[in-house]
């Protein structure tokens, strides 16, 4: 099964663009990434902790919910310079 269109899988050479609705998943998971408690001591458990928390919350795999967070903060450094991951 093969998908029309350049190497990379896409149509036009780029990543879809993210509509509203998926947006607002990404913030929401930010959000909840935010507030949720980590190990202030431990750099990675902290992130661990933390995605967990909003894989718990938004009842989706932690694959799911890293990938969400992830897909904000780089929405953000792409359109804000300035932002800064928590």
């Amino acid at each position: 099964m093969s998908q029309k269109g350049l190497p990379d899988g896409t149509k036009t050479g780029r990543g879809s663009l993210a509509t509203d609705q998926v947006k607002a998943l990404w913030r929401e998971a930010y959000r909840i990434y935010l507030n949720a408690e980590g190990d202030s001591y431990n750099k990675k458990r902290d992130r661990t902790m933390r995605i967990t928390e909003v894989a718990q919350r938004l009842g989706v795999a932690r694959k799911v919910a890293k990938r969400r967070v992830k897909n904000y903060e780089g929405w953000q450094k792409r359109t804000n310079p300035t932002f800064r991951k928590a």
